[in-house]
């Protein structure tokens, strides 16, 4: 006969994630800590703690090109982040003054900081994504807040929430692509030049995309009801998280990093 340890594996591995990886919890709850400490650091020796923190889990995961195109693909928010700071922070050494525009040593150096932190947020978001499966996701999100009683009925599940959402996020986006092939098969221009000439032609865009998720999301609920669930009813877990001594030490190296990159 399985010994319950055995299917305990045996339904971690269908699910996404192993009894032998880290718990999703604790992911959670360090990435958590790291999104804190990025935030409420403000000193460069903080900033290069992340730095460093990020490349490390990026080499040992072997996504570092990853992390760079991660990095890279936000580039318009860092050029908006820095030109924010330069047209409204002032002290410091004027560099540049040009009708009302000042740009200062200051507003230089606040607009590159604040880029490398969102620059630290957006890699460790994609690491911390794709080492996470969605229904580990989901299952960790659920084993952090209440499944039962009416705390869990009034919240809706939000561990579920999280895991359907994911699940029908790649399903949304081949739906749009297939939307906009047919689109465009029947004439239509996405690109043109102007701002409100690319508005108008997303209308086409948006209204089909909606229709077609909120049809999926009908279909999702009635396949989920057709199988018993309910949110008035508490459920039962076949699939057991348990927090080992790996966990822990993991848990606490973040929280350590986090407390010393403020500290900094």
């Amino acid at each position: 006969m399985t010994s319950t340890l055995e299917i305990n594996k045996l339904g971690a591995t269908a699910s996404g994630f192993t009894v032998e990886g880290i718990d999703p919890r604790v992911k959670i709850l360090a990435f958590a800590s790291a999104l804190l400490g990025i935030v409420l650091t403000d000193s460069w020796l903080g900033i290069s703690l992340m730095v460093l923190v990020s490349l490390a889990i990026a080499i040992s995961l072997g996504n570092l090109p990853r992390l760079f195109r991660d990095a890279w693909s936000f580039r318009f928010f860092y050029f908006f982040t820095i030109l924010m700071h330069l047209i409204f922070d002032r002290g410091g050494e004027t560099l540049l003054s040009f009708y009302f525009l000042k740009v200062t040593s200051v507003g230089v150096v606040a607009g590159f900081f604040f880029s490398i932190k969102i620059a630290i947020i957006v890699t460790l978001g994609g690491l911390f994504t794709r080492s996470t499966h969605p229904a580990a996701l989901s299952k960790g999100v659920e084993g952090l807040l209440p499944t039962n009683g009416t705390v869990a009925r009034r919240l809706g599940r939000p561990g579920i929430v999280v895991g359907v959402a994911m699940r029908m996020l790649p399903t949304i986006l081949a739906e749009s692509d297939r939307i906009r092939t047919a689109q465009i098969a029947r004439g239509l221009k996405v690109k043109s030049s102007g701002v409100r000439n690319s508005i108008k032609n997303l209308l086409p865009l948006i209204g089909p995309l909606i229709t077609a998720t909120l049809r999926r999301g009908d279909t999702v609920h009635a396949a989920m009801v057709s199988r018993g669930f309910s949110l008035d009813q508490d459920r039962s877990q076949f699939i057991q998280l348990q927090m080992r001594a790996f966990d822990w030490i993991v848990l606490v190296c973040a929280v350590i990093v986090s407390f010393a990159s403020v500290m900094l």
